[in-house]
């Protein structure tokens, strides 16, 4: 006759695991303690924040995660390119456009974003280079 066994939860699987890293670092030296704390807390974290939202489509051609799109890279001009301020530019690109397959978002912050907030930070320079002399 079989035994059965209880059905594992995969929170208990997690608990296990940590529970296993715990006992092979009880014996390291404080600073892989401290470390192992830090990852086990950044793991966390970030199991219990939302995930991404889905890539979605960029408008006529290519694709978006949030506010970021993928970047289109002009290093020189090709034959037909009517220049960046010709009203028939957006055509060309998203005639010859090719989908990235993924891509590499270092921030969620827009261009306009990103220029705003330097502009403010200057600003706040400025500010506190006055008030401190």
């Amino acid at each position: 006759m079989a035994t059965e066994h209880p059905e594992t939860r995969p929170d208990q699987v997690v608990e296990e695991k940590i529970e296993t890293l715990r006992r092979l670092f009880a014996d390291a030296p404080e600073v892989g303690k401290k470390a192992l704390d830090r990852v086990l807390s950044r793991l966390a974290s970030d199991a219990s924040s939302a995930p991404p939202p889905p890539v979605q489509s960029a408008g006529r051609i290519g694709s978006r995660l949030g506010k970021v799109s993928e970047l289109t890279i002009i290093d020189s001009a090709w034959e037909g390119w009517p220049g960046i301020r010709s009203p028939e530019a957006k055509d060309y690109l998203a005639k010859y456009q090719v989908s990235a397959e993924g891509w590499y978002v270092a921030n969620d912050l827009t261009v306009a974003e990103t220029r705003r907030l330097r502009r403010i930070g200057e600003a706040v320079d400025e500010f506190l280079d006055k008030i401190g002399d």
